[in-house]
């Protein structure tokens, strides 16, 4: 990974990019038309016992578990992927 995150992409994917303490994944063209272009936000939380846990798309995970999220977790951008895409982890 690079500090351009359009740098870091693949068939399906157009960028990958860390920031505010978040991944943030945009899908590329070539991916399922129902993604192209959308975005997956995966969320770095600390929990009580000093575990990092992840909270990834519409997931509240994170937040309901008590954790404290990693960053400064400003980056504005949320989860644009429609729920029937997001793996079962991922969604509410």
């Amino acid at each position: 990974m690079t500090e351009n995150a359009s740098d870091s992409h693949g068939k399906y994917v157009s960028s990958i990019d860390v920031a505010a303490g978040e991944i943030i994944i945009v899908y590329g063209n070539e991916s399922h038309s129902s993604l192209a272009g959308k975005v997956l936000i995966l969320t770095p939380f600390a929990t009580e016992d000093g575990s990092i846990v992840w909270q990834c798309g519409l997931s509240t995970y994170g937040t309901t578990s008590g954790g404290t999220p990693i960053g400064d977790n400003t980056s504005n951008r949320s989860t644009t992927v429609p729920v029937q895409y997001l793996h079962s982890a991922c969604k509410a």
